[in-house]
């Protein structure tokens, strides 16, 4: 059993140390990094509750607790992750090890005073180093291949996305009835939700999906005639490696 929330937070395991986001359980916030409920957005909430169909005053309960960054401001992907953690129940089970709390940095030590009458010698100055380009071997590339893409009757996208770096070979969807793309898996589960990004469906949708294993992307949608997506961008938020695919 889990302490689920009535209107009043989140879910929490039998213990209390862990905290369902809606794919997965992660180490549950100390009270201290639980925000206000001063410092919550309404109208925003109002908006992200609409745009995912769960209640507003259920979002605003739960929403402090997901200040992800720690910058004591709820961006939209974090009020759609406590979104997310509202709409779809627990389906994996608790992690049985214990939270390990973060240990505090160990002081560094002063080095020791050079012995009198010893001259130093100069320091010789480093040449800077020079940057490194991250490159990406083939088989650890983000693969993006199309499925399906019409705009009639309504706007909606399915690609396959393969990523043998995160264990990932999932068809998803990409569909849009209003100013909000939802991505699912092809089983029915929500991944996330891409907010357009401009007042028209023209200005492209751009979102965090998460799949069932956890691993996170960044998705942007490039639209054109119609709504029609034309092209995709999506970044691991794990390891930065991009994937940029035309339709």
């Amino acid at each position: 059993m889990f302490n689920n929330k009535v209107m009043s937070g989140p879910t929490f395991s039998p213990d209390g140390n862990w905290m369902w986001n809606g794919t997965e359980w992660i180490p549950a916030p100390p009270k201290e990094q639980v925000l206000p409920q001063s410092s919550i957005d309404e109208v925003e909430v109002s908006n992200v509750a609409a745009e995912s169909g769960v209640d507003p005053e259920q979002l605003t309960q739960v929403a402090p607790y997901f200040d992800e960054n720690k910058d004591q401001i709820l961006q939209q992907s974090e009020l759609q992750q406590a979104a997310m953690s509202i709409s779809n129940d627990p389906n994996v089970p608790v992690p049985q090890q214990p939270v390990v709390p973060q240990q505090p940095a160990m002081p560094q030590q002063r080095a020791a005073p050079m012995a009198p009458g010893v001259p130093q010698q100069p320091a010789i100055p480093q040449q800077p180093a020079a940057p490194m380009v991250q490159q990406y071997q083939a088989n650890q590339a983000i693969n993006v291949q199309l499925l399906k893409n019409r705009f009639f009757p309504t706007v909606k996208l399915i690609v396959m996305i393969n990523d043998p770096v995160a264990g990932i070979n999932e068809q998803v969807s990409f569909g849009t009835l209003a100013r909000t793309f939802t991505s699912k898996l092809a089983n029915g589960m929500v991944i996330g939700k891409l907010p357009l990004q401009g007042i028209t469906i023209f200005s492209g949708a751009q979102g965090i999906i998460t799949f069932p294993n956890g691993y996170s992307y960044n998705v942007n949608l490039n639209t054109g005639l119609f709504g029609m997506v034309k092209g995709m961008v999506i970044t691991s938020l794990v390891d930065g490696r991009t994937g940029m695919y035309n339709f």
